[in-house]
């Protein structure tokens, strides 16, 4: 007989009990979460649990999502703006892991995934009722787990940007660089060499040896540069530190003649790393090829944490392809309230599909 309680922080669920369900789904684990909570702006999480006896056998990580980087999915700023404000107003409930772009469904590594995935959706519906949430996503979906949500239920699905990705086998740097193409290769080493030409050059630090203010002036940059919120809390360094070690997290430093330009976040867990924390002083990196210089930089830190597959986010994919990355889909189901809209919204969902695929 199973069971299923809530939590609204996953400090009041007991770690080693999560991360049995975690297993070795990278960023799965327990203290992912309390890094979030600890570290996003306007986080607020609703955590599923599916108990069978005392053990615990599935969880569901989902939030209301009253903040998102609409410049992803809405050219114009004005529609941008809009559904800004009306998110904030009416926030849907998104299952899955924010920014770290991870699927919200766990299911224990011993237990029946099908059976358990389709009771935590249902839970998850149930909890949307109880949120009044006007509808439901879940998000960051592999083309395995879209297919477990939707094959025995008529549930809209929206296509995201997909997630560009290095599958990383070789040992350092200048082994990876030598593997890219004759072409790819000598584009790379010309901006690097651009790069150092305007004096830039990039070195990897641990989150206690980082200016706090300085890395929240950088992210509120690209955050205003794009038309977003800015996602994280005010001195984000500073919260992430007592969650994350130096095993787990490592950021990049981008400097110009001393002065810090740019930098980004690497986060590891089994064997996976992640770019996140993207922070730009325009004016001084456009000229100088310093984004490009931290982007192949990357993997270098990558490696040095044991990666063997390297996520480098869901923009700028020109300069990624030529790095070597290939394009990983990602999708969102809907359940919208009440269930009956379901098919409606698949149905012109399907139909605005068709058109864009339409030739001519």
């Amino acid at each position: 007989m199973t069971r299923i309680t809530y939590a609204r922080s996953v400090d009041d669920v007991d770690p080693e009990r999560w991360d049995a369900v975690a297993g070795t789904e990278p960023f799965g684990q327990h203290r992912w979460l309390r890094f979030l909570e600890g570290c996003l702006a306007d986080f607020e999480p609703r955590y599923v649990l599916l108990w069978s006896g005392g053990d615990l056998r599935g969880l569901a990580t989902c939030h209301l999502q009253r903040t998102a980087h609409a410049s992803i999915l809405l050219d114009n700023a004005a529609l941008r703006r809009l559904a800004s404000a009306t998110i904030r107003l009416l926030p849907p409930l998104t299952c899955t892991v924010p920014v770290l772009n991870r699927t919200g469904l766990l299911v224990h590594p011993a237990s029946d995934t099908a059976s358990i995935t389709d009771q935590l959706v249902t839970a998850v519906r149930r909890l949307g009722v109880i949120e009044r949430a006007p509808f439901i996503a879940f998000s960051d979906l592999d083309p395995a787990r879209r297919d477990l949500l939707t094959s025995n239920r008529t549930l809209p699905e929206v296509t995201l940007p997909p997630d560009a990705v290095l599958d990383l086998s070789a040992r350092t740097y200048e082994e990876w660089e030598q593997d890219r193409p004759r072409k790819h290769r000598a584009e790379i080493r010309r901006v690097r060499s651009r790069a150092g030409d305007h004096g830039v050059h990039v070195e990897g630090v641990a989150l206690s040896e980082v200016d706090d203010d300085h890395v929240d002036h950088l992210l509120a940059s690209v955050a205003e540069r794009h038309g977003n919120a800015v996602l994280w809390r005010s001195g984000a360094v500073g919260h992430a530190r007592p969650r994350l070690d130096d095993d787990h997290a490592r950021l990049l430093i981008a400097r110009q003649n001393g002065d810090t330009i740019a930098c980004v976040l690497l986060l590891a867990s089994y064997g996976s790393v992640l770019v996140k924390w993207i922070g730009l002083d325009y004016p001084r990196t456009e000229p100088s090829f310093a984004y490009h210089l931290l982007m192949t930089e990357t993997v270098r830190h990558a490696l040095d944490l044991g990666a063997r597959r390297l996520s480098l986010g869901t923009t700028t994919y020109t300069l990624k392809k030529k790095m070597g990355a290939r394009m990983e889909p990602r999708s969102l189901v809907l359940g919208v309230r009440p269930r009956a809209a379901d098919r409606l919204v698949a149905a012109v969902l399907d139909a605005r599909r068709r058109r864009d695929e339409a030739p001519g």
